[in-house]
């Protein structure tokens, strides 16, 4: 049925009869009402009698107001003529109905029908009324939640890297949503040696948030009972295997700083790329991942763990996909090669600097284009200063500050 260009006043019911040449119409002028409600609602549960029309009509000139055509008239359902209990007659030529009909229309107020919809209306009006407040305050206990999760989420980041002699520290993370599934954490250990975690949690939202805190609670209670670093990740395997649902994986990476040798033990579960640029020549490394992600198997073939040295001046990075695949209003990614980039121009810079350029850059190449994943990436770098380095030997344990 095609509708009017302006919103209707109201609907006409009108019931043709007599003979087909020249067919009597009754009629029912039913103001404000939705025709789809009437025609769903009202008219199955009416008693057999004569058949019904249902079209728009829109008050106009005239008595009788600018009628529809013929062909907008439907078919609606059955109706007695004793609920007509008011008829009004009016003279109606071809201005007011074009088609087979040359009739007389009748406009009635039907009392019964029109009273029974305005009181279903008011109940429906109420029911959506109560509907739309109940949303509204789920929405707000929602929000606040979340808010709550967020605020719960930074402060399991480190408000700022510990210091370690011989050694520059920095990190950074930025959910897509209000609460991601990245984090990053620096923890010192009672020997002396400071652990590094990164992890991704596939998706965004609270969801994955409980897990990388599931996952950073893990670590931190294994690594700090001194365990070497190829149990700690076989144990989370095993752990996390019980409670993660089948669609959610994590990919992460841990390693354990040791100040004396300039060394970093390292173990990637699925995450990567792992890359080390060199201070000498700008070369870059990347390290492959030893093991699965957490999730992809309840226990995964143990490995051990890897060994870098970082020789003065080198930086070791660790980022989560949503850089190099964060992707410009084109779709293009912004890819590993552009990150290397920003690592190699950036080396000799302090490691804040460097996380500071790799948002940089992150930014200029997206432009107006929203990141649709989380960002964390972390960087370690040894020092370049062959002194401190040396001092770096005799420092007592205390030396390495716990994170604020």
């Amino acid at each position: 049925m095609q509708h009017p260009a302006t919103p209707p006043t109201g609907l006409l019911l009108a019931v043709p009869g007599g003979d087909e040449a020249r067919s009597p119409v009754a009629g029912c002028l039913v103001a404000g009402l939705d025709q789809q409600r009437l025609l769903e609602q009202a008219i199955p549960s009416l008693p057999l009698g004569i058949g019904l029309w249902v079209g728009e009509f829109h008050i106009g000139d005239g008595a009788a107001g600018r009628l529809p055509q013929a062909g907008q008239l439907q078919w609606a359902g059955r109706l007695p003529l004793d609920w007509l209990d008011w008829q009004l007659d009016l003279t109606a030529d071809s201005r007011y109905l074009k088609g087979e009909f040359d009739v007389t229309w009748i406009v009635a107020i039907l009392s019964l029908l029109f009273a029974a919809l305005f009181a279903d209306r008011d109940v429906a009006i109420s029911a959506a009324v109560s509907r739309e407040e109940i949303a509204r305050e789920e929405k707000q206990q929602l929000e606040r939640e979340l808010l709550i999760a967020q605020q719960i989420q930074k402060g399991l980041l480190p408000r700022r890297p510990p210091a370690l002699p011989g050694f520059e520290l920095a990190g950074c993370s930025r959910p897509a949503a209000q609460t991601g599934g990245d984090f990053y954490d620096f923890m010192p250990l009672p020997d002396g040696r400071l652990a590094v975690a990164i992890a991704d949690v596939t998706g965004h939202g609270l969801g994955p948030a409980l897990v990388a805190a599931e996952v950073r609670a893990l670590f931190r209670a294994l690594i700090g009972r001194g365990e070497p670093l190829g149990q700690v990740v076989a144990a989370m395997h095993r752990l996390l295997a019980a409670d993660l649902p089948d669609e959610r994986l994590v990919t992460a990476c841990f390693a354990v700083i040791d100040t004396t040798a300039g060394q970093l033990e390292y173990l990637s579960a699925g995450h990567g790329p792992l890359l080390v640029c060199r201070a000498a020549d700008g070369s870059l490394e990347e390290l492959p991942a030893q093991s699965l992600p957490f999730g992809f198997l309840d226990e995964p073939p143990a490995v051990p763990a890897g060994r870098v040295k970082l020789e003065p001046g080198d930086v070791f990075v660790l980022i989560t996909d949503g850089f190099f695949e964060a992707a410009d209003a084109t779709g293009r990614p912004f890819g590993v090669a552009a990150v290397v980039d920003v690592i190699r121009q950036d080396r000799r810079g302090t490691a804040e600097r460097l996380v500071a350029s790799l948002e940089r850059g992150l930014a200029e190449f997206l432009g107006r284009t929203a990141a649709q994943d989380d960002l964390t990436a972390v960087v370690v770098k040894r020092a370049a200063d062959a002194a401190e380095l040396e001092g770096a030997a005799e420092q007592p344990l205390a030396a390495v500050q716990s994170v604020g």
